[in-house]
């Protein structure tokens, strides 16, 4: 288990005082620890592998810890510690038959040359099999299935390095991935055992904790030896991790990320089960009832603008077909997930069998979502057909009683009469209200999505006559200027008895990208069919409009406290 050391300092006995006390201490262990390595790699020759290998590699530390930690002991007690430091060759200078130890070394750098190129053949037989390398290396001959070709190619590998390379500058980095292999080794033992998996079952057990200081010490000690090469080998892995990745080698592999993940969600929405909801701490976890994604994808593109990188987008398909398979099921969830993948939307997705469309909305408002992890609001688009204004005013009451925020996105079909540089939002604002507090939060979080970021944010509001005018703009600026908003606070004259209010509204809005404005959530006593009259004539009233979200706040929070 001995060889030459893998530290990369300078050979000649002339440049030892410049040598660091660690780097002669991990000069003179590293040597054993590639020694047990190299029977690690031939583990595929032991008759009984999961006997054999922790016995084996226990006992191997255990004598290579006793034997190397005797030698400095030893000349500690007969050598001053200056010429500890400063001869290199201090065995040769004590030893009585000095020929011994130059033997010595020979054997120690021949059995470690030996060990590599038993255990680097197996190796890359074994990335052959996984389809990393070529097919070729992976071939076996005899009944012991020795890898021939990858034996001759490592030799290869090894003679070309030695003649053309410089070993001082080699030995570091080599030592870097050896180092980066235990230490990877080590927190992938640490994360099974933190994790739990059933198939993560070793017949030698150590402590996760172990295993993560293990790791940690690697990094450490890749850290003190040669900075430098530690960047080049975590980059050499990230690179390799990811050509692996993308070309889909690992298939056959077990992959512990999924495991990591759940691991974490099963932490969060434990702790998130034990916090009440606040406002300040409050984001969109939205639901789309998008039907097919292909045709409304406006729904899905703003959806996800609101929700990016802040709350979690959920998009659902209702499919209204009796003794549907759930092979299809299976496969139209996959084919949603594929396009909204294709389009880099980061969403779930969820397919409902139904009776009707009324009947899935229920079934998602009821029982979709995971503990506090249900969606706030649902993302909709508008029914024009006048057959189902009814079905369509019950289900905004059900949205409503189950307190989940509606969002009601009708699709311009006009164009801009002027293009800007910027997007431009205007948000009908009615004042510190629930639906005024949603609308600000959901315009700003629009603002800092990526396909609106820098979009211009204008709150607009209306007054009877020119007197109230400054006085309410200003009003709307200090309060901007309290909740660190920015956007302009844009005061119109409203007539009433000369234009109906949409008519005001859209006319001022007719440069805008997105128009917000919202709408009155459905009286205790109001019949349905009341409530589809008002919101039929909201429909018709807001015809011609540029894009448009009318919002109707519902959730048990106190919007305007998020600009508190």
């Amino acid at each position: 288990m001995g060889g030459v050391p893998a530290g990369g300092f300078p050979l000649d006995s002339n440049s030892a005082n410049g040598i660091q006390p660690f780097w002669i201490v991990f000069a003179v262990f590293f040597p054993a620890v590639t020694g047990i390595e190299a029977g690690l790699a031939m583990s595929g020759d032991l008759k009984n592998p999961a006997r054999s290998l922790p016995i084996g590699t226990i006992l191997a530390v255990l004598f290579g810890f006793i034997v190397y930690i005797s030698i400095p002991i030893f000349l500690l007690s007969i050598v001053p510690k200056d010429a500890l430091i400063e001869n290199r060759f201090i065995f040769q200078t004590v030893a009585k038959y000095k020929g011994i130890i130059l033997l010595g070394i020979w054997g120690a750098t021949l059995s470690s040359a030996l060990g590599s190129l038993l255990g680097a053949p197996r190796t890359l037989q074994a990335l052959a099999k996984d389809k990393i390398v070529p097919s070729f290396l992976g071939n076996g001959y005899g009944s012991q299935n020795n890898p021939r070709i990858a034996t001759a190619v490592s030799f290869l590998i090894a003679l070309i390095a030695l003649i053309f390379g410089n070993l001082n500058s080699i030995a570091p980095v080599l030592s870097m991935f050896f180092l980066t292999t235990y230490g990877t080794l080590n927190l992938v033992a640490g994360l099974e055992g933190i994790i739990s998996n059933p198939s993560w079952r070793p017949s030698f057990r150590t402590p996760w904790s172990i295993s993560l200081l293990g790791a940690l010490l690697c990094l450490i000690a890749m850290f003190m030896i040669n900075a430098g090469a530690t960047f080049i080998a975590i980059a050499s892995v990230t690179a390799l991790y990811y050509f692996i990745a993308k070309m889909k080698f690992n298939d056959r592999w077990l992959d512990i990320r999924r495991s990591i993940h759940m691991a974490l969600a099963r932490f969060s929405i434990y702790r998130l089960a034990d916090k009440g909801e606040d406002a300040r701490s409050w984001r969109p976890n939205i639901l789309v009832l998008s039907g097919s994604p292909t045709k409304r994808f406006y729904l899905i593109e703003l959806a996800d603008a609101f929700s990016h990188g802040k709350g979690f987008l959920t998009v659902a398909s209702i499919l209204q077909q009796e003794n549907i398979a759930p092979e299809k099921i299976d496969e139209m969830e996959r084919s949603i997930r594929e396009y909204l993948k294709e389009k880099d939307i980061p969403a779930l997705v969820e397919i409902v069998v139904a009776d009707n469309f009324s009947a899935g909305v229920e079934n998602l408002v009821k029982t979709y979502g995971i503990g506090p992890l249900i969606p706030n609001t649902i993302v909709m688009g508008e029914t024009e057909d006048d057959g189902k204004y009814i079905e369509f005013a019950k289900i905004v009451r059900l949205i409503y009683k189950s307190q989940r925020n509606l969002v009601i996105i009708r699709e311009s079909k006009i164009s801009k009469p002027v293009e800007t540089p910027h997007k431009q939002i205007s948000c009908w604002w009615g004042g510190k209200r629930n639906n005024g507090g949603l609308m600000l939060a959901l315009a700003y979080m629009l603002q800092t999505s990526p396909e609106w970021r820098g979009a211009k944010l204008s709150i607009k509001t209306i007054v009877k006559d020119e007197e109230e005018q400054e006085p309410t703009r200003k009003e709307i600026g200090e309060f901007l200027k309290e909740a660190r908003v920015i956007a302009d606070a844009d005061v119109v004259v409203h007539p009433y008895k000369l234009s109906p209010i949409p008519t005001t509204i859209k006319e001022a809005s007719m440069d805008a990208d997105l128009t917000i404005i919202g709408m009155k959530p459905p009286d205790e006593g109001e019949s349905d069919e009341d409530y589809a009259t008002y919101y039929k004539k909201l429909m018709q009233q807001t015809e011609g409009f540029p894009s448009l979200a009318i919002l109707l706040a519902a959730e048990n929070i106190k919007f305007q406290d998020i600009f508190a």
